[in-house]
């Protein structure tokens, strides 16, 4: 890897007006983060000689991977200002929320995720079930969101129950390992385990919802009555 990134070097410094060296400086960038080297002097880099969404989404990503949330934010800003049609803008809107929440700006990263819901909430899967969690946490805090007390694993386009842990709601309704979570009150899941917690969270504690679960090539469904972590 070492050689590649000194090859697309090379293409830059011989040819750098060539269409091929934004993205020989772009994959020299890439090769660093694989081998887990400090990628972000080369987004800047390429920031300056090649100004794209590209550069300023993964300059940003740089920043947010150094725990310097502002300079995130930043990045983040100016990609969704002057490429607001390009496909890293989503992700972009959901790192704001999520640079601002680990940065515990809590008002910017709640009014972070209710944008990226209000704008994205309804195409972007995996990003807002995590963006829903997240708000919940932020709004109610954490002592105060329901737990139904499972480890969840994706399998084959499903989401399985991993392990039950002990004197939680789903010990006590009877979920066994390996079940298969088809839906949680009204919600049906997908593939994606943040699913289930979404749509759980969404819930008080001392609730009593249905979950539809897949056992044995089965369906049933059972009650649950949500309880509170004592692990979250």
């Amino acid at each position: 890897t070492e050689t590649a990134v000194d090859s697309y070097k090379s293409v830059v410094r011989a040819y750098p007006d060539s269409a091929y060296a934004p993205s020989a400086q772009a994959m020299a960038a890439y090769c660093l983060r694989w081998m887990q080297r400090d990628d972000q002097a080369a987004w800047v880099e390429l920031r300056q000689n090649y100004p794209s969404d590209l550069a300023l989404y993964e300059l940003g990503r740089s920043y947010v991977k150094l725990g310097d949330a502002e300079s995130a934010i930043e990045q983040f800003t100016e990609l969704i200002r002057d490429y607001p049609t390009s496909e890293f803008a989503p992700h972009a809107t959901f790192l704001i929320a999520y640079a601002s929440d680990r940065a515990d700006r809590i008002n910017g990263a709640i009014r972070g995720y209710e944008t990226f819901l209000r704008q994205y909430g309804s195409q972007s899967g995996e990003f807002a079930s995590e963006a829903r969690i997240n708000l919940e946490r932020l709004k109610r805090g954490t002592e105060r969101l329901p737990f139904l007390g499972v480890a969840l694993r994706r399998h084959y386009r499903r989401v399985f129950v991993n392990r039950v842990l002990p004197g939680t709601a789903a010990e006590k309704a009877g979920i066994q390992k390996g079940d298969v979570i088809l839906s949680v009150g009204d919600v049906s899941i997908g593939s994606n385990p943040k699913e289930v917690t979404a749509a759980v969270i969404t819930y008080e504690i001392g609730d009593t919802i249905r979950i539809r679960l897949l056992r044995n090539e089965e369906e049933i469904e059972i009650p649950a009555t949500l309880g509170k972590s004592k692990v979250n």
